[in-house]
């Protein structure tokens, strides 16, 4: 239905139900004080429900001092007679909006005060107009048809731009007609010779007047009327919009009122940029860098130093070298906002470096809310393009191995008391060559690598929930949210490897061709419930489940220098990681005890890795004589195969209790003491175990693909035969436990109006354990480390509001970095790229010691300019060295010292201050510059003892620009990303470092908010594909294209 038929008939119906309401809202509404007049006066409210562009039915009207109130009927009005005086007005609650206050909203003798809204759910702020003073008419006044009359035409345009008004309603004062515009913003109405005034009103525009227009029997009086958008402050009447979830103007005046230097991403912005996942989002944030798609670098500082929240809990890691929280684990769906926090404040953990990550969950909506999205995507390269493939079960495409990987229960039963070696006298522990024959049979036979089509992205999202008020006071609400994702990869990869002899030209050793596919499934959800008691008293339950699975295929072919021969070696690898948490918190707000602020939280969290049944086989050249071909044939060596199953569980446990102390300081300014406590458990279990086929076929039989060579006919005891092996290292599986208790007082002391200081300490005992395990043996370890300490870590920031919308920021703090479970443990590892690493037991944990200054510019509710100078001094930080062994392994020390220092610069702007006309296009775009140093001991075989820390690039910038118009639902905007070289590994045996290059990132998002609840969006991702290059001194050892990507999404919301 057209919008300006749909607004006549609402207007329609309202004005023939108004002498009813009139009668029976006068009947309800009761005056609460003797000293208001007896004359009464009209309220008029007319509701619009922007997203759906009609009336709003079901919304809520309380009015300050009047019982009953009112709720908008079906054409989105409700009248109300009241005495005279001014209130305060609240409009929202029904229909999924949320509250909107109007303070000082006046009623006036025998006049009509009318309030026209346009409330939204998408977290931009609503749109109201409030006219006073105009004369009520309860009763049509009586026309004499045979009186002269004359036409009125006229003209309704957006101000400044010209643009017609569609569906703006025009009122006579006095007379009972209307007229609504058309296509071309026009209008007519036929009146009674004489003077008049006009009023027109329509959804998300300030309401325009023209006052004695006079209209003649001779002429066709002819008028022009201009309107703005409206405003939500008002010149007489102050509109208190509420703080949106997530919204861009919440966010930024939150950063403005906080005490300390943060930066912070909400649901509309994330949603605008397309981003899908926290670590995508976090890219554009200034000071920021991404590593590996989802590892978080805070101001040029690597994981090690940065820390992850969910609702101000702790969390566990599903990444069995690394204690970080993977951040593409995170659905933009589920997060309401982001916080990076830069400087440290004694109510956060005390291991503190870059900053704190804090993910915020989604809260209860304000009423029923029902939001879909469908979304599909191709990425060029990769979509229709054949791709590697390998067996898998039938529900894969979920995410779940359906058991097909799963390592057979005669194995596992036999395997959980022996390890699966051939018995001998030595050992009471050991199987017969019969029995290493069954076990061999009954792995499944899923070598076989093929190829297939690749399908393009598909993704599904789907959120709804509920508010429902009991009292008063009591309400209750929940909202579940639900994801899944299937996407793939696949590119074509150029790997090398270089010698570096001293004092020559690098030479080339190892050069491979990689084929890379990857499908990525993402499953995960969301429940949040709660229970409100007023605004003193809050209970929220929060259960979150994410689930990322990737099923990979990897195709190495090249030349090996070990074997001086092409070798091909084929991956098959299916990962599963999984985060759950469920979290019980209150914030209370306690009056009886002088408004005593009581936050808790109880939160059990729980991070698995599950890896069954990676495949690996490798291939050597075989040259033939000289008529015959060479051939591929399976090495007689341990790594010609093997079958992994690996398995990660760490579990955290945290509870924390705040007490929020207000006092009033002098010239009443207030201010408050928080006090609390908290306790961290966290236990790690990892457990590897890895077998493989020994003997077999000789000579050509061995070219034969591993689908055929690892058959039941040729697994047995005899010669020329398979035999199945175990060669777990008794390294593989450990254990770990971490418990911290800490206990923090700090103080909000506002000095003066303008100046304001947050201080205070934080004591924290922590005490780490890791243990190495034999597979089968869990009473004696291998290796056992342990770490104590005691420290306290003092903070202080001071606030300094020196000019309208200016903040200055200087703070100081000292806090820890403690080794990691892998790092304390002295038992050799390997990752997954074969590299061997070595803990160091004689570890201890490194103090940094932050200087932080910051200059905040707010020039308008959506804008703002900041400039920030950072500076660490690390005291025994923990760092990478390469020591001398067989195997060139990777060990870890204290070092003496390292700094870091830096600028970061965040603008965020309209071009409204250059023309009025373009206040709906903006730019935001921040740089970060930072430099660091580590000096490391000598005696390593690293090539640089001086160096850049790894992972830290010297300058980072994001670049925003586009266009969005609020009334019209119109988003565009194009983001740019480029990071500087960093080092991706440090160099050895004379080899220069390896760099990765800056890469160059183009995006495209727009959106479009379409009737009845749809939305459009298009999203184009990667759009330069520039290449992704890691370089040795001056040669390339890797590279390959991501390729660029488009995607169509297409939501509704209710």
């Amino acid at each position: 239905m057209p919008t300006r038929l749909l607004q006549r008939l609402v207007i329609a119906a309202w004005l023939s139900s108004l002498a009813p309401m009139v009668f029976a809202e006068a009947v309800h509404a009761q005056p609460t004080s003797p000293e208001r007049k007896t004359q009464p006066g009209e309220l008029r409210v007319i509701v619009f429900d922007a997203e759906r562009t009609g009336p709003a039915a079901g919304v809520r009207i309380i009015i300050s001092g009047v019982s009953g109130g009112s709720v908008t009927n079906p054409d989105g009005a409700a009248t109300l007679v009241l005495p005279v005086g001014t209130y305060d007005v609240e409009l929202g609650g029904g229909a999924g909006f949320p509250w909107v206050q109007l303070r000082g909203v006046p009623i006036e003798p025998r006049a009509v005060t009318e309030v026209v809204a346009t409330l939204r759910r998408d977290g931009l702020p609503p749109r109201v107009d409030v006219e006073a003073g105009r004369a009520m008419v309860l009763v049509a006044p009586e026309v004499d048809a045979n009186a002269p009359k004359g036409r009125l035409t006229g003209r309704v345009t957006l101000e400044k731009k010209g643009t017609p008004i569609v569906g703006a309603r025009v009122f006579v004062r006095g007379q009972p007609v209307e007229a609504t515009t058309d296509r071309s913003g026009r209008f007519e109405l036929e009146l009674p010779i004489g003077a008049h005034d006009l009023t027109v009103i329509a959804p998300e525009y300030a309401t325009a007047s023209l006052s004695q227009v006079e209209v003649t029997e001779e002429e066709v009086a002819e008028v022009q009327l201009e309107m703005a958008p409206v405003a939500v402050e008002l010149e007489e009447y102050v509109v208190l919009v509420p703080r949106i979830e997530g919204s861009s103007t919440a966010l930024l005046e939150e950063r403005r009122e906080s005490g300390v230097v943060s930066d912070m991403l909400g649901a509309e912005e994330m949603s605008k940029t397309g981003a899908s996942d926290a670590a995508s989002a976090l890219s554009r944030v200034t000071g920021v860098t991404i590593v590996d798609g989802k590892f978080v670098f805070v101001r040029g500082l690597g994981d090690r130093y940065s820390s992850t929240l969910l609702d101000g809990a702790t969390l566990p890691s599903p990444e069995p070298e690394r204690r970080v929280v993977p951040l593409d684990l995170f659905p933009t769906g589920v997060l309401e906002s982001v916080v990076i926090q830069k400087t440290y404040s004694p109510d956060m953990p005390g291991e503190f470096g870059g900053g704190v990550v804090d993910l915020r969950t989604r809260g209860i909506p304000g009423a029923f809310v029902f939001n879909v999205s469908l979304s599909g995507g191709v990425t060029t390269g990769t979509t229709l393009a054949s791709g590697l493939s390998s067996p898998g079960g039938s529900t894969d495409w979920l995410g779940f191995d359906d058991g097909t990987r799963a390592l057979p229960s005669e194995i596992e039963a036999a395997a959980s008391e022996c390890e699966l070696v051939l018995a001998n006298r030595f050992s009471d522990c050991g199987f017969t060559p019969q029995e290493l024959e069954g076990f061999g049979e009954s792995l499944p036979n899923t070598w076989e690598t093929t190829r297939e089509t690749l399908p393009p992205n598909f993704g599904l999202g789907v959120t709804v929930g509920d508010r429902f008020e009991f009292t008063d006071k009591l309400s209750a609400g929940f909202l579940f949210g639900g994801n899944y994702g299937n996407a793939w990869s696949r590119t074509d990869r150029a790997f090398n490897r270089y010698l570096f002899p001293e004092g020559g030209e690098p030479v080339s050793a190892d050069s491979y061709d990689i084929e890379f596919v990857e499908n990525e499934i993402t499953l995960g959800g969301l429940l949040t419930a709660g229970v409100d008691y007023g605004e003193d008293h809050k209970l929220r339950l929060t259960s979150l489940l994410a689930r990322i699975t990737t099923n990979s295929n990897q195709l190495r072919d090249g030349f090996d220098d070990d074997v001086m021969a092409p070798v091909r070696l084929t991956r098959r690898r299916w990962v599963e990681r999984e985060l759950l948490h469920n979290q019980l918190r209150g914030e209370h707000v306690l009056e009886s005890v002088g408004g005593l602020g009581v936050n808790w939280h109880v939160a059990y969290s729980q991070a698995d890795l599950s890896e069954p049944d990676r495949r690996d086989d490798r291939y050597d050249f075989e040259a033939g004589d000289e008529e015959g071909e060479g051939v591929y044939l399976l090495p007689v060596r341990p790594d010609s195969n093997q079958r992994l199953f690996g398995a990660l569980q760490d579990v955290n446990q945290d509870a924390r209790l705040e007490l929020v102390i207000p006092y009033a300081w002098w010239d009443d300014l207030e201010g408050d003491v928080k006090v609390g406590a908290s306790t961290i458990f966290r236990d790690r279990d990892v457990s590897v175990r890895r077998f493989n086929y020994t003997g077999g076929p000789p000579g050509s039989e061995r070219g034969r693909p591993p689908e055929e060579l690892f058959t039941d006919a040729l697994i047995g005891p005899d010669e020329g035969q398979f035999q199945l092996s175990e060669f777990s290292r008794d390294n593989d599986s450990y254990v770990a436990e971490l418990t911290i208790l800490g206990a923090w007082m700090m103080v909000d002391a506002p000095l003066t109006p303008s100046l304001r200081l947050i201080g205070g300490a934080r004591v924290e005992q922590a005490d780490q354990r890791v243990a190495s395990y034999p597979p089968l043996d869990r009473e004696e370890p291998t290796e056992e480390s342990e770490l104590s300490h005691l420290d306290v870590m003092p903070a202080a920031t001071l606030s300094w509001s020196f000019l309208d919308g200016m903040i200055a920021r200087a703070s100081v703090a000292r806090t820890v970095s403690r080794p990691s479970f892998r790092e304390l443990s002295e038992a050799l590892f390997v990752d997954i790229n074969g590299q061997f690493f070595r803990g160091n037991a004689e570890l201890e944990r490194g103090q940094i010691t932050h200087y932080d200054l910051r200059w905040e510019w707010y020039p308008s509710e959506l804008e703002s300019v900041t400039l920030a100078a950072f500076y660490k001094d690390f005291d025994q930080p923990v760092e990478q060295i390469l020591e001398a062994s067989t195997e060139n392994t990777i060990t870890f020390v204290n070092i003496d010292s390292a700094r870091n220092y830096g600028l970061e610069l965040d603008l965020r702007r309209t071009l409204g201050f250059i023309d009025e006309e373009l206040v709906d296009f903006f730019i935001a775009a921040n740089a970060t510059l930072v430099t660091s140093s580590v000096t490391l001991p000598e005696g390593g075989l690293q090539t640089n003892d001086e160096r850049p820390l790894q992972g830290q690039s010297p300058y980072v910038f994001n670049v925003q620009a586009g266009y969005d118009d609020v009334d019209r639902g119109t988003s565009v905007i194009a983001l740019y990303n480029v990071a500087g070289p960093r080092i991706e590994s440090a160099g050895s045996n004379n080899a220069p470092d390896s760099t990765r290059e800056p890469f160059h990132q183009l995006d495209f998002v727009v959106r479009q908010r379409l009737r009845a609840g749809f939305a459009l969006s298009f999203k184009g991702t990667n759009l330069l594909d520039s290449s992704v290059t890691i370089k040795q001194g001056d040669v390339v050892q890797q590279q390959w294209r991501k390729g660029r990507s488009f995607s169509l999404g297409l939501g509704w919301s209710y």
